[in-house]
């Protein structure tokens, strides 16, 4: 086998495998959304923690399903358990500032905006100190939500930055919810009401969960 055969074929199996792990995200949101509509909050954070257990150290193995569980955390509205991981989180600084990032993004959106701006802007600019090279697509990750953090206190993204931040929500799963939530508080912010209106439409199509104290 030559050596573009092997990528073509590599590039294959990481598609598929991306594509997998895709959709396995969006039946986990559909679980926990139905879940938070028919059976309350109470239910819906129980089936969170047996999918999505608290971690202390998160290895690099769970940094999706910890981010995961950081943005269920905001559609359930425990802003207080969001808080705590945040200080519990520990290991690899990429992993838990990929984690830690969507928490600091989660209070955003349940009104904590200065605490979850400050605390996404400190993280970014950790990541820039400290980061390696090889962590450039983690860095670009972090400094993007914290530029939309800081949108939704009243500085508008710029195309690019808005292109950043839609590829974080091409994630898929509850992060994709959570970071249209948020984009929806920014255009708001900006004085863009009809696409502030048209990104709420798509989180209400899913769910119902922040409207109310919050909602775009």
């Amino acid at each position: 086998m030559g050596i573009l055969e092997g990528a073509i074929i590599g590039g294959g199996i990481g598609l598929i495998v991306s594509l997998a792990l895709l959709l396995k995200r969006s039946a986990g949101r559909k679980k926990l959304v139905t879940s938070l509509a028919n059976e309350g909050r109470e239910v819906a954070r129980e089936r969170l923690d047996a999918t999505h257990p608290a971690l202390g150290k998160v290895p690099l193995s769970k940094i999706l399903q910890q981010r995961e569980r950081m943005a269920g955390l905001a559609l359930v509205g425990d802003v207080d358990a969001l808080r705590e991981e945040i200080q519990a989180h520990d290991g690899p600084l990429t992993a838990h500032a990929q984690v830690d990032a969507i928490a600091y993004l989660a209070l955003v959106v349940r009104g904590e905006v200065e605490e979850g701006s400050q605390g996404l802007e400190a993280l970014a600019a950790r990541m820039e100190q400290e980061g390696g090279r090889g962590l450039m697509l983690v860095k670009r990750k972090v400094r993007a939500l914290a530029e939309l953090a800081k949108a939704v206190a009243g500085t508008p993204l710029i195309p690019a930055q808005r292109l950043r931040v839609e590829s974080v929500a091409g994630e898929g799963g509850l992060v994709q919810l959570l970071v249209w939530q948020a984009l929806g508080l920014a255009l708001r912010a900006e004085g863009k009401v009809a696409q502030a209106d048209g990104m709420a439409n798509k989180v209400r199509r899913v769910t119902r969960a922040y409207e109310g104290e919050g909602s775009p």
